[in-house]
């Protein structure tokens, strides 16, 4: 009895991480998830973020921390409504939660940062972003990726940037303070300046990577150690992620070493090849699916086809996919701006991290504005953020007019049949990955001596219990099965 009791424990242990994730919702079953509703992924962030009067909010909501809702305005939720917090309501009353409300619900296991191991192990495709980095006598250069989906696949483009200053370079936006809202003593944070607006080579010979065709239907791609800039028709399934950051020496031999955050940008509308073109909303029963998981923040960049300089070409972005952060924020790129205000639409030179704008949202579209308004964000799918990010900045606050969006955001049911490609990876740690890691590896099986040791088995015994029952050259899950058969 007592070999039993022994060998029931230690397999416990070995499924220990699967049992801490496998009992909780896959996070593409919400519609809103964030672990905390302090705000992150640009600047000026730290406190809560509020629910206004134009949000919109058709699915489950929840977050781990207390909802705020705005003083000035209440929101509608529609779906179910969780909160390990409390509600703060202002001026709301509860009629506002349509679809029922729980306060002090338990807390939901956010993704921890090793599973991205899991999703860079599954990956299809890889394209690297840092082989710039580090040669010798030579400065470093980034690599932006830019992912263009189609009815036929995706198309891949690659093309290398530096970040301001650049010695010798004369253009006005060759300011460091443009780039970076700190002191050259500091470094770049994930809650701070970002930039994707690095132009494209005028050759397509000066790509890295031109016009590369994933002509798989279903494909996990992985861009290595950059940022990524999405858009496009989706027709498929498929799973983007990012790295967390990417150290590198500034292209000006007077600065040190800065770090450059992976974001994923999405530059222009995202859609289904079925869904309505008008409003987004996905076709029941679609096979297609879009995941976008960042190991540092998913941005809504400020393009003039989201509507930047005021809507001057248009308002409103389309976005069909499940998101998710494992560190940062889903945010609007607000620090870019076209406010008729200096102090709101460039730096702060003698206080950078007091820098509300990056000084070159009025030099990129020609001018300024009173307000920076970029309409509606109509999210068909889910979202989940370590961080809440802002989509709209205005007053009361320390921005005096308005930029960025409202929020329409409704849950896609298709994710309920299927979620886009590794998605099952967020949860599912590896059985027998006993560092948590993200690999099976020697490391797994020292611990799991360690734990039979401790569990008191003879060491006669241990070999029986970490060896390669079915002798393939792989601990698994069949050896798992063995052991059990076996005992």
């Amino acid at each position: 009895m007592k070999r039993h009791t022994t060998i029931f424990q230690l397999m416990l242990l070995i499924f220990f991480a699967v049992q801490t994730f496998g009992q909780q919702p896959l996070f593409s079953e919400f519609l809103y998830f964030s672990n905390l509703e302090t705000s992150g992924g640009g600047p000026h962030t730290g406190s809560a973020v509020s629910f206004g009067g134009s949000d919109v909010m058709d699915g489950w909501v929840h977050s781990n921390d207390d909802l705020l809702m705005s003083s000035y305005g209440c929101p509608t939720f529609y779906g179910y409504v969780s909160t390990a917090g409390t509600a703060m309501m202002s001026s709301c009353s509860e009629a506002i939660f349509q679809g029922g409300f729980t306060e002090y619900a338990d807390s939901i296991q956010t993704p921890p940062v090793f599973m991205l191991n899991y999703l860079r192990q599954a990956a299809n495709y890889t394209f690297s972003a840092d082989q710039l980095i580090g040669r010798p006598g030579i400065p470093d250069s980034l690599i932006m990726t830019k992912l263009h989906f189609t009815t036929e696949g995706v198309q891949v483009y690659q093309w290398s940037y530096q970040i301001p200053p650049i010695a010798g370079d004369d253009s006005p936006t060759n300011d460091y303070y443009f780039y970076h809202n700190h002191f050259v003593a500091d470094t770049c944070r994930m809650d701070g300046f970002h930039h994707y607006d690095f132009p494209e080579p005028e050759d397509s010979s000066a790509y890295i990577t031109w016009n590369t065709q994933i002509s798989d239907t279903a494909a996990i791609i992985y861009i290595q150690g950059g940022q990524v800039q999405t858009y496009g028709q989706i027709q498929g399934q498929y799973l983007v992620i990012t790295d967390k950051e990417t150290p590198y020496l500034p292209a000006d031999p007077e600065y040190h070493e800065d770090i450059c955050y992976n974001n994923i940008w999405i530059i222009d509308d995202l859609i289904y090849a079925d869904s309505d073109a008008e409003s987004g909303e996905p076709l029941m029963g679609s096979p297609n699916r879009l995941g976008l998981v960042s190991g540092a923040n998913i941005i809504y960049a400020n393009t003039l086809a989201n509507g930047a300089a005021n809507g001057s070409e248009g308002q409103d972005l389309i976005i069909n996919a499940a998101l998710v952060t494992f560190e940062g924020s889903i945010v609007a790129h607000y620090w870019q701006n076209t406010l008729n205000d200096e102090s709101m639409n460039g730096p702060n030179y003698s206080d950078p991290a007091e820098s509300k704008g990056d000084g070159r949202g009025p030099i990129n579209f020609g001018g300024t504005t009173g307000q920076d308004y970029r309409g509606y964000i109509n999210l068909w799918g889910a979202m989940v953020q370590n961080k809440r990010g802002y989509m709209k900045r205005n007053n009361p606050g320390p921005y005096t007019s308005t930029i960025g969006y409202d929020k329409s955001y409704h849950y896609d049911p298709n994710l309920l049949t299927v979620a886009p490609p590794g998605f099952e990876l967020l949860i599912a740690p590896l059985i027998g990955d006993l560092d948590l890691d993200g690999d099976l590896s020697v490391l797994d099986l020292v611990r799991l001596i360690e734990l039979a040791l401790q569990l008191g088995l003879p060491a006669s015994q241990i070999e029986i219990y970490t060896a390669d029952l079915d002798l393939n050259g792989l601990f698994n899950i069949l050896d798992v099965v063995l052991l059990i058969e076996r005992f």
